[in-house]
């Protein structure tokens, strides 16, 4: 809780809101990664070799697949990567277009803190130590998130391959 409270404290609402969406977002693509993954080799099973492969949890017997049905389970293959790499595409615009709106907004508060305070202070630090906080901290908090958001990608993109090899290979555990 202390990581949401630090969050909570340096983003506004809007903005957290903004940053779980883009999460969530990356996770539901991580998904479709590894399904449009996972289905290259059953499509190609089936196109190729004539053969429904077997699941372990359903079974299909005495199907018959002509060349429609194969047309049929290529076209929504690569339909299903053509809006997974859309979704890629926007997700990605949209987690980088927010993180930039993001750490504009927030050395704009650091900026109009330091405005308001007293004249005092700024006789006691220089202005480098000023402008430092501005830029490279700002960038430093830019940076921390943009590792968390590839760190979480990673992740869950490795469970879920995870998940896929023991589905799918269920013989050997």
């Amino acid at each position: 809780m202390l990581f949401y409270e630090k969050c909570s404290y340096i983003f506004a609402k809007k903005e957290l809101k903004t940053l779980i969406l883009v999460f969530f977002g990356v996770a539901s693509i991580s998904i479709l990664d590894v399904l449009s993954f996972g289905l290259i080799v059953p499509v190609f099973q089936v196109i190729l070799f004539n053969e429904i492969p077997n699941f372990y949890f359903f079974k299909i017997n005495n199907f018959d697949m002509d060349i429609n049905f194969k047309i049929i389970i290529l076209f929504t293959f690569l339909l299903i990567f053509l809006i997974k790499n859309i979704l890629i595409i926007y997700f990605t615009y949209f987690s980088i277009k927010s993180l930039q709106n993001m750490s504009g907004k927030i050395s704009s508060r650091l900026f109009n803190l330091f405005l308001t305070q007293d004249y005092i202070i700024y006789l006691k630090n220089s202005s480098d130590n000023y402008l430092q906080k501005i830029t490279t901290d700002v960038g430093n908090v830019n940076n921390f998130f943009n590792g968390l958001l590839n760190l979480i990608i990673e992740s869950i993109f490795l469970i879920e391959i995870e998940i896929l090899l023991f589905f799918s290979n269920i013989k050997l555990f």
